[in-house]
């Protein structure tokens, strides 16, 4: 081993990298740190319209050209995330291109939507969430999914409580 002017042995650049990664892999315990890192990033190749993967296509809202929505200017001070399992896709353009219309700041994510607290979680239907800030836009929001995507508007519900939301006013959360 090779030793520094103090008379002291060194591992090394790669051994100091062996323990580096020795430590990573076992300092979350049981479940690892970097797999839930990893497990919770959303997908980038649908985010930037690359289609190499089987079944992947960019988000691509669809402009609501319908009656019953008219644009509020006063909208824009809410920004509604719309978030959707990968079957739902197709339903989170439509929502999206309708609260646009509407003149709501939206934005849209693909996910699992596992973290999310709500009374139903069964594939189809669709939650809305606000701020005590956004309630007043609540209701507003509730419609316009409806009108959105009019086949699942029965499964369409409004969580009762505030919600201390970490991103935007409002959600929808299509299940």
């Amino acid at each position: 081993m090779a030793e520094d002017a103090t008379g002291k042995g060194q591992i090394g650049i790669v051994g100091q990298i062996i323990i580096a990664i020795a430590v990573a892999l076992t300092a979350g315990g049981t479940a690892p740190w970097w797999l839930d890192f990893f497990r919770n990033r959303p997908n980038p190749a649908a985010l930037s319209g690359n289609v190499g993967g089987a079944g992947i296509r960019p988000f691509t809202p669809v402009e609501y050209t319908g009656k019953g929505i008219s644009y509020d200017p006063d909208n824009q001070k809410y920004a509604v995330y719309v978030f959707y399992r990968h079957d739902r896709q197709s339903d989170a353009e439509h929502v999206f291109g309708a609260l646009r219309a509407a003149g709501y700041k939206a934005d849209a994510s693909e996910t699992s939507l596992n973290e999310v607290v709500a009374p139903d979680k069964s594939p189809g239907s669709t939650l809305v969430k606000a701020t005590s800030a956004a309630r007043p836009a609540r209701d507003d929001i509730s419609r316009i999914t409806k009108i959105a995507i009019p086949v699942r508007a029965d499964r369409v519900s409004i969580f009762p409580d505030d919600a201390p939301l970490s991103r935007g006013n409002i959600q929808v959360d299509l299940f």
